[in-house]
């Protein structure tokens, strides 16, 4: 995983700490105060106090959620001193008056949701405290793979428990994926384009909602659809009462302001953000983004939502669709010089492209989370590593659909890549062979294969709607 992700490459163990968040605690007077604090944890070794002093403040960001009747699943994410992200994955019943949090690098809401969620419910049952242990213990040592597994006994009984670790080479999808499904629910076409219009502008975008897993949900399903790109500034998914200083932060973010909180803003002073009612449904902006998008861009997002079932990966791919089309010829400004590395040429970037897209091009060389993105692929192609992503299996479908016109810039391509011997880089460095070979052999069984994907996700999201109605 190259350097310009916000996740830890390789992580030690599934999770870093548990934690029980009680709301209630006796000072020293022996008097009742309510103030979030952990009250447990697992393991005792876990030191890390930034991340332990900031534990109870996000999961309770505002008194206003202490008394909900609901339980509450909903994640957030604390941002270490390395810039990679650790996600706080939080289970809270009305039965109890503490919060379980599962504190881990991986970004795998889905699994960790179940994983919590058991572990609330074990939690909630006086008699389950030793087999709690003992499968915290199972989890902690188990190897990360594919399909997490553990097992243990308790109690003379035998106890076996398997989650499914995402895959990353897919698209998140619907109903799998648990924040995209939500944020389809929350937010129409209109403004899902909307929003990533701003994303892509790098804007203070501000979310607010009076359910926190709906606000976590969106923020975090916001950014995944930026993907092949990745939200490099201030990331906050639900944002604690006593942070709004990082509202007036002057450089851009993406943050979810319970409701509570919310309210005791004044909006005045929030001009420069666009703000998203995710209850209401409603954006409130004073910018115009998706017109400075190409009408390409935003017409080729609608078909796509429009002509398809919201169901499977159709969502995710229609905007890695739309950024396919605004960013997949950065390979055409790929450039390397023998004895040299790769190099990315902005001004052949925005040359090789329609007038209709140079404005927007030109703005985006100015995004801190492109420029991150061309130097991840330049790191790996520099590395010999080469990649298949969905970015360029996508890439590559797009240019088979224009197969005259692509043919004809890649063989111009090719031809500017010689070297003063005559030998194509191909031939000299086996990353970009690596990059153009597994991408154009697997393009059509690509195409394949997410058909039947598409189909299959079909059938289990009609299971899921079904079962939501019964």
């Amino acid at each position: 995983m190259h350097k310009s992700t916000r996740f830890k490459s390789n992580p030690d163990r599934l999770f870093d700490c548990y934690c029980e968040v009680s709301t209630k605690y006796k000072n020293s007077a022996g008097t009742c105060v309510e103030k979030p604090w952990i009250k447990r944890r697992f393991p005792d070794t876990y030191r890390n106090k930034e991340i332990l002093d900031s534990v109870p403040k996000f999961a309770y960001p505002c008194k206003g959620y202490l008394s909900s009747n609901d339980t509450v699943l909903f994640s957030f994410v604390l941002t270490n001193v390395d810039s990679k992200w650790t996600f706080g994955y939080c289970h809270r019943t009305p039965a109890t008056d503490t919060c379980i949090v599962l504190l881990s690098q991986l970004p795998w809401h889905d699994a960790f949701f179940k994983i919590v969620t058991h572990l609330g419910t074990l939690f909630r049952i006086p008699e389950k405290q030793e087999e709690l242990l003992a499968y915290l213990k199972a989890l902690y040592q188990c190897k990360i793979d594919e399909q997490i597994s553990i097992q243990f006994q308790i109690n003379g009984q035998y106890r076996s428990y398997t989650y499914d670790a995402p895959d990353k080479l897919t698209l998140p999808s619907i109903p799998q994926d648990r924040n995209l499904t939500e944020y389809h629910s929350a937010v129409n076409v209109e403004n899902m384009i909307n929003l990533f219009a701003s994303a892509l502008n790098e804007r203070h975008i501000l979310i607010t909602s009076r359910d926190l897993y709906r606000l976590s949900a969106c923020v975090q399903a916001l950014n995944t659809l930026l993907y092949p790109m990745h939200w490099q500034h201030i990331f906050i998914p639900v944002l604690p009462s006593d942070l709004l200083a990082y509202l007036q932060a002057p450089m851009p973010f993406m943050i979810g302001v319970p409701e509570p909180t919310f309210k005791k803003l004044k909006i005045s002073e929030l001009h420069e953000a666009v703000i998203f009612f995710a209850d209401e449904n409603i954006i409130r902006t004073s910018y115009d983004d998706v017109k400075d998008l190409p009408h390409g861009i935003v017409s080729s997002i609608k078909n796509d939502l429009k002509n398809q079932v919201a169901i499977g990966d159709s969502v995710s791919r229609a905007f890695l669709r739309a950024l396919v089309r605004l960013i997949g010829g950065y390979r055409e400004a790929l450039e390397f010089n023998d004895g040299e590395k790769i190099t990315f040429n902005h001004d052949r970037f925005i040359a090789t492209r329609t007038t209709q897209y140079q404005s927007c091009l030109k703005r985006m060389l100015e995004l801190q989370m492109f420029r991150q993105f061309i130097e991840g692929r330049l790191e790996m192609l520099n590395a010999g590593q080469g990649f298949n992503d969905d970015f360029e299996l996508e890439v590559n479908l797009y240019e088979e659909r224009t197969a005259s016109r692509v043919n004809l810039q890649y063989a111009e391509w090719l031809n500017d890549m010689k070297t003063k011997s005559g030998v194509l880089i191909r031939s000299i460095n086996p990353s970009l062979k690596l990059m153009y070979r597994g991408i154009k052999d697997k393009s059509k069984q690509a195409y394949k294969d997410w058909r039947v994907k598409v189909e299959q996700g079909s059938s289990q999201a009609q299971s899921f709607f079904y079962s939501r109605m019964e």
